[in-house]
């Protein structure tokens, strides 16, 4: 069954004098993230996806309980965050937002670089497999849709660091603007990008190759794994600060895949212009609210990517 993706317009934040505009979060951290080295992927005529997951989830938390004597310093400043209380916002503009998300942030990174090699690539590999078995309608996966952006894909992904993936994209009809990337190899794009500009529809097939480049489906599973050690740690008095947090690394996700995205164009040969256009057209307001939104606000990718200089 065919799943789909929906933004949502949030409620505008109420102003405060602390507010800074021109803040913009450091990658840095995050890019430090090793992905494991490239491993053999053997095929699989059909992955079993809650199988392929439930082994992932056991392999983080399996990983987190490991690493934890080594996160004390981390999850200590976590602690000493919520000992403040919470912010009244939820707009991480706000200093009082960040204060309170980035200790969970530094501690989502430490635990990542534990646990992400922990992680099996096939059972990543299953799980998307798994996932998207059932997903593609009859109408799907038009010819003439795959032919021009498999072109586009091949240019791209031959610029990737993964060479243990061949990359692959399918396509939905009548998607509107969606597109995903659980891992593994397939990438889900609307099958109307490739009526689009060259350049447009090479820049939402390249973000959603860097999620996969990067883990990050399986960074948040990392995330959940160190969510409930934090839970259990603190009688549940971390769960709504954690909740702001797991939501604003995924807003630094973002960030990045739209950074990589725009490099790895330019080294393709397509103009990351494209990326600023596809990201200019894209709904939602211009409110930051990380209680309900997993992803940033358009104004705020776009802004990351001028202070990166991809654009």
């Amino acid at each position: 069954m065919k799943k789909m993706i929906i933004a949502i317009a949030l409620a505008v934040q109420p102003g405060a004098a602390e507010q800074s505009r021109a803040w913009a979060p450091s990658l840095e951290p995050l890019n430090a993230i090793e992905v494991p080295a490239p491993q053999a992927v053997p095929a699989r005529e059909r992955a079993d996806g809650s199988e392929a997951l439930a082994r992932i989830k056991r392999s983080a938390e399996a990983a987190v309980r490991a690493a934890r004597p080594a996160l004390e310093a981390e999850a200590a400043a976590v602690k000493a965050a919520l000992a403040a209380g919470l912010p009244a916002g939820s707009d991480p503009e706000y200093p009082a937002v960040r204060n309170l998300v980035a200790p969970f942030v530094s501690l989502y990174i430490r635990a990542a670089e534990s646990a992400l090699p922990r992680i099996s690539p096939r059972d990543e590999s299953d799980y998307a497999s798994g996932f998207f078995a059932d997903f593609f309608l009859p109408e799907d996966n038009r010819p003439e849709h795959l032919s021009v952006l498999s072109g586009y894909l091949s240019a791209l992904a031959s610029h990737r660091v993964r060479a243990d993936y061949n990359y692959t994209v399918g396509t939905i009809t009548d998607g509107g603007d969606e597109a995903m990337a659980k891992g593994g190899e397939l990438l889900i794009l609307a099958g109307e990008y490739a009526q689009r500009p060259r350049d447009e529809a090479a820049a939402v097939l390249a973000h959603e190759l860097q999620h996969n480049e990067h883990r990050h489906y399986m960074q948040y599973q990392i995330i959940t794994a160190v969510n409930k050690m934090l839970a259990l740690e603190t009688g549940g008095a971390s769960e709504g600060a954690a909740k702001l947090a797991e939501n604003y690394y995924k807003w630094l996700c973002e960030y990045q895949a739209d950074s990589a995205a725009a490099e790895m164009m330019r080294k393709a040969g397509f103009d990351p212009a494209g990326l600023k256009a596809v990201l200019a057209g894209l709904p939602g307001g211009t409110a930051a609210d990380l209680r309900r939104d997993d992803h940033p606000p358009v104004r705020l990718r776009l802004a990351n990517l001028s202070a990166a200089g991809r654009l």
